[in-house]
């Protein structure tokens, strides 16, 4: 998945969220990742939410603040989200949806 770093920002930061919420959001968020095309992406966790790092092919790395909006248990980054609690209940892939709701 590519990032739109136009999307809105929502009102909640992850660090507002509850911290048993946010160390399994964290648990099942952070790590590498490797995207349908190739791309690989890394996302850590800061204390204002996580951020990602993504790169495909040889070019050079982009990174995007990926945030949680805790009022509507949605993870943000760039143009994409993914339902909070779906990634604290499986581990090991992330289903983004682009912000019309597609996938």
């Amino acid at each position: 998945s590519t990032v739109d770093a136009s999307s809105p920002r929502s009102i909640t930061g992850v660090s507002e969220a509850s911290d048993g919420l946010a160390a399994t959001l964290a648990e099942g968020l952070c790590g590498r990742w490797r995207g349908p095309r190739g791309e690989a992406h890394e996302v850590w966790r800061t204390p204002q939410g996580f951020v990602c790092s993504s790169a495909q092919g040889s070019g050079a790395p982009r990174r995007a603040d990926v945030w949680h909006d805790a009022q509507a248990d949605l993870v943000w980054w760039g143009g994409f989200y993914a339902e909070a609690a779906e990634i604290r209940r499986q581990g090991g892939s992330v289903r983004w949806y682009g912000s019309d709701g597609s996938w």
